[in-house]
């Protein structure tokens, strides 16, 4: 189980609460299982379940063994709420994530978490193997006649 991403003053599912410093911890099903579902609702338990069994695949492009089961887990455990795999790097964030890379850290229990201290790391911008995978098949679009957009591959127009 690992923690490399943190969202400082979280106010995502406490409306009426003061924000709260977050971790995105990443597990497989083990750890999930024996580590983190003590802590979860039926409810959060089913979504997690669910979440790890439709992403498991895509998973595998975050990490090695894949990690499936993703949570958002308030430092002081407050809050514990399922994810799927992809939501910290999801295009709905607009270049606007609220999330920041962390020295990674190894969890043996989330109460790990209490004792961290969260220090932003500057990365180089590097290619990951989802940019891997997607720089592979090049897309070249196009806005027709009717302003409607035609998406063709770039090496059916060579």
């Amino acid at each position: 189980m690992r923690t490399r991403l943190y969202w400082s003053k979280c106010t995502l599912k406490r409306s009426e609460s003061e924000p709260v410093d977050t971790f995105w911890v990443e597990a497989n099903n083990s750890e999930a299982k024996e580590l983190i579902f003590p802590y979860c609702s039926a409810r959060q338990i089913e979504s997690s379940l669910s979440y790890a069994l439709r992403d498991h695949e895509l998973s595998c492009l975050f990490s090695d063994p894949a990690l499936a089961y993703c949570f958002l887990v308030a430092q002081d455990l407050s809050s514990i709420e399922p994810f799927a795999v992809y939501y910290p790097f999801s295009p709905m964030w607009d270049a606007r994530s609220p999330f920041q890379s962390i020295e990674e850290n190894q969890l043996s229990s989330l109460e790990d978490l209490k004792t961290i201290t969260p220090i932003a790391i500057k990365t180089k911008s590097q290619p990951t193997k989802s940019t891997l995978l997607m720089s592979q098949t090049p897309l070249k679009i196009e806005i027709d006649r009717n302003s409607q957009l035609n998406c063709q591959k770039m090496n059916q127009l060579l």
